[in-house]
């Protein structure tokens, strides 16, 4: 009886430590952590051989792999600590996402984002929206981005008055961009009727004293969409099969120049809209 009554006090014990808010440090496998968040998560040994793990896998085994690892990146709200032992190979995944470009853009793109954006040339404009575009981060930016609403519209807007002075003038593609740039940043905040300032933007002539690359060598130079590569001429409104979420409609087509993959957007009959990411070994998609 007294060993029983010791098993309730411990329990009781544990059950209050789970209950109570303490600050500690917490060891979990990547299959337990499904469904949990931390401020801080830290994920070690991102080495080939361990994410993936083992050699030799399948392409099923080798997507498993990485849903595991995305699982295990999605778990941080605040920090994420991924680190490698430099003796090791890189984890492919890292190196197919070029992990270090990335994160050199981010922080460019972030340093950029710090700064008044009154002082902003049409460059520094031309390339946040083709960083944030580049990243994947539209959505981030429409539903997560945390600074206040006045900076949120200041900086949404002097956006949209560099890309309209662009589009007046017809010189839009020599930033580099077209028109469905603008959408994210409208959605942000519009910018109000009665703005009468875009008739230029500092930095425009620039770009309006390029010259004008020939059609030839645009198209020469221009790399092949791995959609095409893959799927055909894949186009907005199109029927697409997907082996998880079924028959979709293809909504948008981005290519993300930053490491040559591209993210397709598809509105799912059963599974609502999803980014599917194409890279030049996988696809989940079939055109149908």
């Amino acid at each position: 009886l007294a060993f029983l009554e010791h098993l309730e006090r411990l329990q009781a014990q544990v059950t209050q430590a789970r209950q109570t808010p303490h600050h500690c440090i917490r060891l979990t496998t990547i299959h337990q952590s499904k469904g949990l968040e931390w401020p801080v998560v830290i994920i070690p040994h991102c080495n080939q051989g361990t994410l993936p793990f083992g050699e030799n896998l399948t392409s099923e085994q080798l997507e498993e792999e990485r849903r595991l690892l995305y699982v295990a990146i999605t778990r941080a709200q605040k920090e994420l600590h991924l680190y490698t032992l430099k003796p090791h190979p890189l984890s492919q995944f890292l190196q197919e996402a070029r992990v270090a470009e990335t994160l050199q853009t981010t922080e460019q793109l972030h340093q950029q984002l710090q700064s008044d954006p009154q002082t902003w040339q049409a460059g520094d404009v031309a390339k946040v929206v083709k960083d944030v575009a580049s990243l994947g981060f539209d959505r981030y930016f429409q539903q997560w981005w945390t600074v206040a609403p006045e900076t949120q519209a200041a900086i949404a807007h002097t956006i949209q008055r560099c890309l309209r002075a662009a589009q007046q003038q017809q010189i839009l593609h020599r930033l580099g961009l077209e028109e469905e740039h603008l959408e994210p940043w409208q959605a942000i905040a519009p910018l109000p009727g009665a703005d009468t300032s875009l008739l230029d933007f500092p930095g425009l002539e620039s770009f309006r004293n390029r010259a004008q690359p020939s059609a030839t060598l645009a198209n020469r130079d221009r790399p092949a969409s791995l959609a095409s590569n893959l799927l055909g001429n894949l186009r907005r409104q199109e029927r697409v099969q997907h082996e998880k979420f079924g028959l979709g409609v293809v909504m948008a087509v981005e290519i993300q120049k930053i490491n040559s993959e591209e993210i397709i957007t598809v509105n799912f009959e059963h599974a609502g809209t999803k980014r599917i990411l194409i890279t030049e070994k996988f696809c989940t998609l079939q055109r149908l």
